[in-house]
C-alpha cells in the first residue's frame, strides 16, 4: 500500500505494546487477593507482584495515603489534628517546597474537620485506586469510613512495607 518498512514496524511495535498492556492489565483485574504494597525510600507507592505498578499520587494526597499505612488502627477526621506533627513531617518530605508556611497552611485545611478538604482527597485516592486495580482489588487499598468513626485502609498491616 506503499507505506514505508519503518512506519508498518512502528505501528505493530504499538500494538503489541498495547497488546501487552491490555494483557498485564487483565490479569492482575482477575485478582481478587490482597497482595503487598512497598513505600520506598523515596515514598514511591509500589505493589510489586504488579510489576511494581506505582500508584502516582501527588504529594499532598500521597501524604494522607501514607499516614493511613503507617496507621492501620484507623483513625478519627476530628482526631486528625493530634497528629498534625506527623502529617507536616510526611509532607514536608513529599512536597518540593521550602515554605513552612505553605505546608503547614496545606496540612491544617487537610485536618480541618469543618474543611471539606479531606473528603475530597480521600475520594480522588479512591477513584485513583479503583480506575487503577479495579474495583474488586482496590476494595483492599481505599481508604474506608464514615463520619464520625474511624477512617482507616482495610489491607492487613503484613502486606505493608516501608522500605
Amino acid at each position: 500500500m506503499g507505506i514505508s518498512r519503518k512506519v508498518e514496524e512502528q505501528v505493530f511495535d504499538m500494538f503489541e505494546s498495547i497488546r501487552r498492556e491490555l494483557l498485564f492489565k487483565q490479569r492482575y483485574h482477575k485478582n481478587t487477593e490482597a497482595v503487598a504494597i512497598e513505600i520506598s525510600k523515596k515514598h514511591k507507592i509500589i505493589i510489586p507482584s504488579f510489576n511494581n505498578l506505582e500508584i502516582r499520587l501527588n504529594p499532598l494526597f500521597k501524604t494522607l495515603y501514607i499516614f493511613y499505612l503507617k496507621h492501620p488502627e484507623g483513625v478519627r477526621l476530628k482526631d486528625l489534628v493530634d497528629f498534625k506533627e506527623e502529617f507536616i513531617e510526611i509532607y514536608g518530605q513529599l512536597t518540593n517546597t521550602d515554605d513552612n508556611e505553605a505546608i503547614r497552611d496545606n496540612i491544617e485545611e487537610l485536618i480541618n474537620p469543618l474543611s471539606n478538604s479531606f473528603s475530597q482527597k480521600k475520594s480522588k485516592i479512591n477513584k485513583i485506586l479503583s480506575d487503577l486495580l479495579g474495583s474488586q482489588l482496590s476494595s483492599f487499598y481505599k481508604i474506608e469510613g464514615n463520619r464520625g468513626q474511624a477512617f482507616r485502609i482495610p489491607l492487613s498491616q503484613e502486606l505493608v512495607y516501608f522500605r
